[in-house]
């Protein structure tokens, strides 16, 4: 073609820096999409009652350094329980995804983590016929506590645990489960801040912010059961301290 050396190198640059900034700008149209998608959630939750329940978007710097092409959608969705002031939400990081049990205190989000191990335990020896038995026990609780969620106090400042696993299916959890914090950043609670125990994911301790986009849960329903340790896992925790993830 007749290009000599500068040419091609200039050309080599100018296709570089093309390329960059397409990229920024897809990324700046991704987060802006995002953005519109939790400020028309906040113009009309303005109007309704505050509640932790709902489907969030998650930004978090340290988690999407970790793997930038899993975590361009990260999520978390929170579920109202049985239990007054007791949350349970579902979380997808990409790197990450799993269980938390969201609640006032440490103590109070470790006794119903407990409770709903014990209750898994107790169904898996039952037989299908004992499960009308168990029906009948659970309508009086559950009515009341029904009842008294709607009096739960308002709180910006929540406890938590967690159990899950990471983008190449170790368990987070080694331990029983993993803990972490909430701060909402006003009275609607629309708008979080958490850090959280990830083990192997960036430092381990990332932080991350999330926006509510929905009053309502978007998820499956995973189970706080199914992320319990097995003989495979227990042949992942040496290899957890040795390598962490990289592009």
């Amino acid at each position: 073609m007749g290009w000599d050396q500068a040419t091609v190198v200039e050309a080599a640059k100018n296709y570089q820096e093309t390329e960059r900034k397409e990229k920024e700008d897809a990324e700046l149209q991704r987060r802006e999409k995002r953005l519109q998608l939790h400020l028309a959630y906040h113009y009309q939750a303005q109007k309704l009652r505050s509640s932790p329940v709902g489907s969030y978007i998650v930004d978090s710097t340290e988690i999407e350094q970790v793997k930038p092409s899993l975590t361009k959608n990260m999520t978390i969705d929170i579920h109202p329980t049985d239990t007054p002031g007791i949350f349970k939400a579902e979380f997808n990081f990409g790197a990450a995804e799993g269980v938390m049990i969201i609640g006032p205190s440490d103590e109070a989000v470790a006794q119903y983590s407990y409770s709903i191990k014990d209750v898994s335990e107790e169904e898996g020896d039952e037989e299908d016929g004992d499960k009308d038995e168990a029906k009948s026990a659970d309508p009086a609780p559950r009515g009341k506590g029904s009842k008294k969620s709607k009096k739960a106090p308002l709180r910006c400042f929540y406890e938590l645990c967690l159990r899950g696993r990471d983008a190449s299916g170790w368990l987070l959890n080694l331990d029983d489960y993993c803990t972490g914090t909430i701060m909402f950043s006003d009275r609607q609670l629309v708008h979080f801040t958490a850090d959280v125990d990830l083990p192997g994911v960036g430092n381990g301790h990332p932080w991350f912010n999330a926006q509510k986009v929905s009053d309502i849960p978007d998820s499956c329903g995973e189970e706080w059961t199914k992320y319990v340790e097995d003989e495979s896992d227990s042949d992942d925790e040496w290899w957890r301290s040795h390598y962490f993830y990289y592009e």
